[in-house]
């Protein structure tokens, strides 16, 4: 299914980082003629390094159905991004709604449009951004996590003693 958003702001850009896989979710034809032709869509294909594409963004918008914990997700925070995700299993332990992006249903075309409509405010989008980079830092500091498991393993091994 394919919908028009008829949004205000004629510069807002979609820029699609990553390989479309067609294999898992193919991409339907007249959606992928949509995608090459309108000249407000950037389709990237796969990219080593995100950052420069996080860079240049407003938001992050990851609305996926499936996933582990989405290091993207964190990668976007850590870069001032809020996002907008899926109210999935991941997704929604990094990202909580209206502090820091927005959590919607899977599959729910009307509440993506609606989320990104609303994100377009330029007040809301500093405060979630404030928000996203410092909960990264305060949640998923790898000097923090690297501590916690040297304890562990440090306990570990006095219990192989």
């Amino acid at each position: 299914m394919v919908v028009q958003i008829n949004l205000k702001n004629k510069n807002c850009k979609l820029i699609i980082v990553g390989k479309i896989e067609n294999e898992i979710n193919p991409v339907s034809k007249s959606t992928m003629g949509i995608i090459k032709k309108n000249k407000n869509i950037l389709l990237t294909g796969f990219k080593n390094d995100v950052r420069p594409y996080l860079s240049i963004g407003n938001c992050f918008v990851f609305p996926s159905y499936r996933e582990g914990f989405p290091n993207v997700l964190m990668q976007a925070g850590a870069m001032d991004l809020p996002c907008i995700a899926t109210n999935i299993n991941g997704c929604n332990e990094i990202i909580q709604d209206n502090i820091n992006g927005f959590l919607i249903p899977p599959k729910n075309i009307d509440a993506l449009v609606k989320a990104m409509q609303k994100i377009m405010d330029k007040k809301l989008i500093i405060k979630l951004s404030k928000n996203s980079r410092l909960m990264v830092k305060e949640k998923y500091d790898q000097k923090y996590f690297w501590k916690k498991l040297l304890i562990e393993y440090n306990n570990l091994v006095k219990c192989t003693l």
